[in-house]
């Protein structure tokens, strides 16, 4: 629900309101980095908000997306146009179309054409059925 009603919220807008969820959840709120996840039951506060993070059934736990940003590593052989620079937005991009991919959901140009094309590049061609 997090995310469905605060999706489309810029920066500012994603500050206030994950402060009113804060305030009114009634769930205790970690906000210490002592290297347990939040878990079921509480929120994660370590990072500015909770659109910071993802659940990861396996752990039960709230992961902020940035332990997912592998690091760049330059590859000078590259054109400047095929050059795609791990963030944490592009991580989380790519979360989703795995996701929707898995559910065999359409995926259309909806991100980046060249994070877009790497995408479909690491899929197995009976996955990918061109339209």
């Amino acid at each position: 629900m997090y995310w469905s009603l605060g999706a489309a919220l810029m920066e500012e807008g994603r500050e206030k309101f994950d402060a009113f969820v804060k305030e009114y959840a009634a769930l205790p709120v970690k906000n210490v980095d002592d290297g347990r996840l939040a878990g079921p039951g509480e929120i994660p506060a370590v990072e500015a908000t909770v659109f910071e993070y993802f659940w990861d059934g396996e752990q039960l736990g709230w992961v902020p997306w940035v332990k997912l940003v592998p690091q760049y590593v330059h590859r000078p052989e590259l054109k400047f146009n095929e050059i795609l620079v791990p963030t944490v937005d592009t991580v989380r991009i790519t979360w989703i179309l795995d996701i929707l991919v898995k559910k065999q959901c359409p995926v259309s140009n909806c991100v980046h054409p060249v994070q877009l094309r790497k995408f479909f590049f690491r899929l197995s061609e009976c996955t990918v059925v061109a339209i």
